[in-house]
């Protein structure tokens, strides 16, 4: 343990001492890397060959040569991956940067596999030290040669303080993860996998899991047989069938089935000659333990080619089995050898249902001349990759992801996507502390006449042809101005001419105003610039408070004022295990009826659901009224108007999120078609919080339905009104088997963690985050988590105070200070603290009046318990503003705080209410330090004048996401991702990042059955001369120039072979 605690904390050092996130240096460890790979080549291939008995040609094209392309391309794209991102923005960002800062997340863990120990340790590790991070390195104990040699070479070329390697076996996995790390990629089997996961879930630590499964290869009648079992063949029995993605039985209609034995006894003989055992080509079982499993599979079996094996040398020949039954041993679990069982189907309609009625494996082949067939297997199935007409050929395309999907794994990586894995996508926004005037907009109090005008500014859609017209619009206006200050100067016909030009302005902005009002906004807009709710509806029709629950438990407590027995009881509807398991069971089979996968029926949910809000408005605000105390205007702005936005936008966009995603290819797969498809996962959980009960509720679930999910709902106890009324109107508009609702508290929530989902999305607090993911690792289900934190403040004595407290005024105090993102503290100099305070007391009057418990724009604690926490945070501290409450009502006064230690009880936990400390720091450097000594926050804010201040405090920190010179904004920018780090979550939602979620990213690769002759640099017996060729066309880079020389070469030579042919 101590050993460990040394290694990781190290590392952890190291990576904070900044050195890491430096392009150069990043850039350097990488060519050291490919350094070390050459010129320790015969090293490696040594390794192999004790551990695998893998022969030299082998071990170079099955590890090496995948390490040096990999390497290769990183070193090319890294400074373009590496850079900011920029996004599209809104009409009230057009000023603003927006752009997605990929960071790197810490100390990360990889833990390599036996079967390829080389690769499977170096590709991850080369994404690793590309994102910026420190690598703890877990080579498999189980190819013990190749474990040590990485462990004795890698200091020779990596810095060892961020890159160290640990030997060892399950003691010392075991110890390793008890350590807290930022990222933890695992490749190995299922069982290991759900302990990797649920020892992540103590600290929060997100994972990639490459898991294998049993791997389904379909035959149709119709294709060249001949070629097909070629190719699979060689993916098969290529490293004696210990690849993860070899294809794991075959199903074929029983006409060809003895064709199919035929072609592939023939095909062995071709590769590995008449007496296999003395190929070398041919690899060994790895140990004899894995050597005993797998001949144990073999009892009881009808063998139709092969079976012979000899312990001693761990020998076990290719081997064919015909009539399996799907219920026999060896189709329980993955083969990992070779074997190759065959079982008959009827035709492609059976071969998908028994692909359906089985886990999801990590790849799928299907072999067939009809590309129709291919696609739908394709679109009828999941899985974690596919190739059409070959096998194992995805893995080899760096633009696809490399990953599984439910019990064969989760997360992906191979070439962009390792960097993208092991890198935080940070959501940023800067802003300047200019044109303050276009923010009192939404500022309270609230008017008719800014929320019309909000509805101008944000929430109509503008082409860049409408731009152009309120360019000249405002023209005009600008004219008219002119005008009116110079009317004696100017002459008649001059004043008559500018006259026309101002009519002309005005007659254009009211044209656009007409044209906007015919469309729907595409993107999230902030929440306080709503659409009219026309008449103040009778939101007081519950009188009663919620039950009092605290953020930091889902246990009830007694509400803030009485209620009726009757209406308690009516409320709660408790629900038993046999309940949840009907529940989520109809789900998954109307999930498996293949309804919701279809285009139109999600874009059909998605209008119910957009009919739904808009007829039940009043009643929307009515319950969020009873629960929070929210007025009309604030409820719509902060709940109602960010789902019609992001309806509007994802009905929009889905066709083409949808689509299938055509990939960069290479030298070899130039006349394939490559792609991701964006596939369904299943049937997931969307657990809503309580402070914004409606659309932290509806927003996943959007995303969900759009990307063909079938949607457990669980809203917040807390917020019971809203959750019964979601349960109530749920049922009324959208598929009742596909979309249903479960209420209820701890007791259901529990319950439902035990059910088997394809994800769950939860949005609470850290602790229960913990609880949520360690139920989830033991099915292998993927998690985001929404968890908030302590979002840190920084004003630089370099910017305009009045402006910015103003900003941070509506931020913290909105919602009463019930916002995940809102800022928690403020760090600022000693000399601008009284200026802060001064103007953040100006601000609360001019939001809320003198007397700010009337103001209707000031919202309440959710309950006595949220309430009475919040209260004791005060004791002991300097108040300098503030600090009146009302237990009755649930009030607490907008409260600032000065003078605050940083050991204080109000700084260890997030506040989640209205009381804002102050906190002393000398300036930006110890700000820096300050944030870095805490746990990564969900958001992060910094106020200057200096961008190259605002940019130092973005690249050297880490958050979830980030604004300058405001607060939140960045929220509302739907093409920025909304998503935390660290304690503060994982994984990210809003707009299409909401879609990605929700989906499976498939690679998918499709070829035909020709050009067989170009594969044979792949195949058996291995040659000096095949090498070559295959490492001219694999480790080359060529550019557009360089393929069409190639291809005019290429001309050349088939134009002299048909001149030789033709005149002799």
């Amino acid at each position: 343990m101590e050993r460990m605690q040394q290694v990781v904390g190290r590392a952890r050092a190291a990576f904070s001492s900044g050195r890491c996130r430096s392009l150069e240096f990043r850039l350097q460890q990488l060519k050291n890397l490919e350094r070390m790979v050459r010129e320790k080549e015969k090293e490696i291939l040594a390794a192999l060959q004790s551990d695998l008995h893998k022969s030299g040609h082998n071990a170079y094209s099955h590890e090496i040569m995948g390490v040096l392309g990999e390497l290769a391309l990183v070193m090319e794209k890294l400074p373009s991956w590496a850079a900011p991102q920029p996004v599209k923005k809104n009409l009230l960002t057009m000023r603003d940067e927006a752009y997605i800062y990929p960071e790197p997340l810490g100390v990360v863990l990889v833990i390599g596999a036996w079967n390829y120990p080389f690769v499977l340790v170096m590709q991850p590790l080369i994404g690793a030290i590309a994102a910026g991070n420190a690598v703890v390195v877990k080579p498999s104990e189980v190819s013990e040669h190749t474990s040590q040699l990485i462990a004795d070479i890698l200091p020779q070329y990596l810095d060892r303080e961020l890159y160290p390697v640990v030997t060892g076996g399950v003691p010392e996995t075991t110890e390793l993860l008890t350590q807290r790390f930022d990222h933890i990629l695992y490749t190995g089997n299922t069982a290991v996998g759900k302990i990797v996961m649920a020892a992540a879930a103590k600290h929060l630590t997100p994972v990639t899991l490459e898991l294998g499964g049993k791997s389904p290869c379909y035959i149709d009648k119709d294709c060249d047989l001949a070629v097909a079992c070629r190719r699979i063949t060689w993916g098969k029995y290529m490293n004696c069938g210990q690849t993860c993605i070899a294809p794991d039985y075959i199903l074929c209609e029983p006409s060809i089935q003895s064709q199919v034995v035929e072609n592939i006894k023939a095909t062995l003989q071709e590769f590995y000659g008449e007496d296999v055992k003395k190929s070398p080509d041919y690899e060994r079982i790895v140990n004899k333990r894995h050597f005993r499993r797998i001949v144990s599979l073999l009892e009881g079996q009808k063998i139709a080619h092969g079976g012979e094996t000899d312990e001693a040398s761990c020998f076990i020949a290719p081997t064919i089995l015909t009539d399996v039954s799907a219920e026999s041993k060896v189709m329980e679990e993955e083969i990992f050898g070779p074997v190759l069982p065959i079982l008959s189907v009827k035709g492609v309609d059976e071969a998908i249902e028994f692909i359906n009625s089985r886990e999801k494996p990590l790849a799928l082949y299907v072999f067939s001349n009809n590309k129709k067939v291919i696609k739908r297997v394709i679109s009828e199935t999941s899985s974690g990759g596919v190739t059409g007409n070959d096998v194992i050929m995805h893995f080899f395309l760096s633009t696809l992801p490399f990953g599984g999907v439910g019990n064969s794994g989760m997360g992906a990586y191979h070439g962009k996507h390792s960097f993208e894995t092991f890198s935080h996508r940070r959501a940023c926004l800067i802003k300047d502390l200019k044109m303050e005037g276009t923010n009192k907009l939404r500022y309270p109090p609230g008017s008719q006449k800014k929320l019309d005008w909000a509805k101008f500014f944000v929430l109509k859609r503008f082409n860049k042809g409408r731009l152009g017209l309120i360019f000249l619009a405002l023209l005009g206006v600008v004219a008219a101005v002119v005008i009116k200050s110079h009317q004696s100067v100017l002459k008649r016909k001059a004043l008559l001419i500018v006259l026309a030009v101002q009519r002309l302005g005005w007659l254009i902005f009211g044209m656009v105003a007409l044209l906007s009002c015919s469309k729907q906004p595409p993107s999230w807009v902030p929440c306080y610039l709503s659409k009219s709710p026309g008449p103040e509806p009778d939101i007081l029709s519950w009188e009663e408070s919620a039950p009092a629950v605290s953020r930091e438990g889902l246990v009830p407590a007694r509400a803030c004022t009485g209620r009726p027995a009757g209406r308690e009881a009516a409320l709660k509807r408790p629900v038993g295990m046999e309940r949840m398991q009907q529940v989520v069971g109809r789900a998954r089979a109307a999930f498996s009826s293949g309804r919701c996968r279809s285009l139109e029926f999600r874009l059909q949910q998605l209008k119910n659901l957009e009919r739904m809000v808009r007829e039940k408005e009043k009643e929307i605000l009515a319950a969020l009224q009873s629960d929070l105390h929210k007025s009309g205007h604030n409820a719509y702005s902060h709940e109602i108007l960010g789902v019609l936005v992001e309806l509007a936008l994802v009905m929009e966009k889905l066709p083409s999120w949808a689509a299938p995603q055509p990939v960069k290819k290479n030298l070899l797969t130039m006349r394939d078609e490559a792609y991701i498809y964006p596939e369904p996962l299943g049937v997931v959980l969307v657990i809503g919080a309580w402070n914004y009960p409606f659309v932290l509720v509806m927003q996943p679930l959007i995303g969900a339905i759009a990307a063909g999910n079938a949607v457990v709902v669980k809203p917040s106890e807390v917020s019971e009104h809203t959750s019964q009324l979601i349960a109530d109107i749920f049922p009324q508009y959208l598929d009742q088997e596909l979309y249903p609702v479960v209420t209820g508290g701890v007791p259901e929530t529990t319950e439902l963690l035990t059910q088997r989902f394809d994800h769950i999305l939860y949005t609470g607090n850290t602790a229960v985050g913990k609880i949520v993911m360690a139920a989830a690792a033991k099915h292998l289900t993927p998690v985001t988590l929404e968890l908030g934190g302590k979002s840190p403040c920084y004003i630089d004595k370099d910017c305009d105070l009045a402006v910015a407290c103003r900003r941070i005024t509506w931020g913290k105090y909105m919602n009463c200070g019930q916002t995940c993102i809102a800022p928690d503290y403020i760090l600022c100099e000693p000399s601008i603290q009284s200026q802060v305070v001064e103007n953040i007391k100006a601000t609360l009057q001019e939001f809320y009046g003198e007397d700010v418990k009337k103001s209707p724009d000031y919202e309440r604690i959710v309950n006595k318990r949220h309430f009475r926490r919040i209260v004791s945070l005060l004791e002991g501290q300097k108040i300098a503003h503030g600090g009146e409450t009302d237990e009755a009502s649930c009030f607490i006064a907008p409260t600032i705080l000065t003078d605050v230690s940083a050991e204080s009880k109000v700084m260890e936990e997030e506040i989640f209410g209205p009381v804002l400390p102050i906190l002393s720091v000398k300036g930006v450097d110890e700000a820096i330090e300050f944030i870095n000594s805490r746990e990564k926050p969900l958001a992060l804010y910094v106020f200057s004048n200096n961008k190259k201040l605002i940019k130092r405090v973005i690249s050297e920190t880490s958050s979830g996401g980030m604004t300058a010179n405001d607060v939140l904004m960045h929220s509302t920018v739907l093409d920025l991702p909304f998503g935390g780090v660290g304690n503060s979550g994982m994984g990210a939602y809003h707009g299409k990042h909401s879609f990605e979620t929700f989906s499976h990213h498939r690679a998918c690769l499709i070829k035909d059955l020709k050009m067989e002759g170009m594969n044979k640099l792949r195949y058996p017996p291995g040659s000096q001369k095949k090498l070559d060729w295959a490492k001219f066309f694999v480790l080359k880079r060529f550019d557009k120039v360089h393929l069409g020389l190639i291809f005019l070469a290429l001309l050349g030579v088939v134009a002299a072979v048909m001149i030789k042919v033709m005149f002799p």
